[in-house]
């Protein structure tokens, strides 16, 4: 495959990405918008999983958004590229710098919204649960903040790696020689992020089996 088919395969890839993401952005904002307008029952055990699915929302939301800009920005460097057209060479740069970031931004947002639509899965079947036996126990408790610790604990690791690879980004902008060295190191300590990362995802599906587990009992006993 020649250069010049690749780069006509990779424009249409963010064309089609860029038009099924313009796609599903208004029936989100409407379902986003529509949400803040229930009004929770004070008697219903699963009412905060419509809060959290609130916040499932505005952040998938702002994910497709930026990644929607993202393929915007991709396209027109792409296009650039393939014609005969000759951007400056600055403006380029920027470019590439601006679609990096909005790629970690949109993954960042991404992990937001699967944290926070596990709570809200998690609280809605404690909430269908609870219908069903009539009683709550100190094991939901249990359950509830061990999943609240292990989600917060992973949101705080997305945003300050997010945050960390944002700061080397700006470091680059004005890189030189004494700093490079610097700048390699601060990109091998943010790899090593990945590993907590790892173990508390395991640990937060661990403890989603266990009331996956929990959940099935009550309906195979006699």
């Amino acid at each position: 495959m020649s250069s010049e088919e690749s780069v006509q395969d990779e424009l249409f890839r963010s064309e089609t990405s860029a038009v099924l993401l313009g796609i599903l952005i208004p029936p989100l904002l409407i379902l986003w918008i529509c949400s803040l307008y229930l009004v929770r029952r004070e008697d219903d055990p699963a009412r905060m999983a419509f809060t959290y699915m609130k916040i499932v929302y505005l952040t998938a939301l702002l994910t497709l958004t930026f990644r929607f800009i993202y393929f915007i920005a991709m396209n027109k460097i792409l296009v650039s590229s393939a014609s005969d057209e000759t951007l400056p060479d600055g403006f380029l740069h920027y470019m590439v710098h601006i679609t990096n970031r909005l790629d970690a931004l949109s993954t960042t947002l991404l992990d937001v919204t699967d944290v926070f639509l596990i709570i809200t899965l998690f609280e809605l079947g404690n909430g269908f649960l609870i219908c069903l036996t009539a009683k709550r126990s100190s094991f939901y408790l249990v359950l509830r903040y061990s999943i609240l610790v292990t989600s917060a604990a992973v949101l705080y690791l997305s945003i300050t790696t997010f945050i960390r690879g944002h700061s080397i980004w700006i470091k680059s902008l004005s890189m030189d020689e004494d700093s490079e060295q610097r700048i390699w190191k601060d990109l091998e300590e943010l790899d090593e992020w990945d590993t907590p990362l790892l173990i508390l995802w395991g640990v937060a599906s661990f403890v989603l089996h266990m009331h996956a587990l929990f959940v099935t009992r009550p309906g195979t006993s006699p």
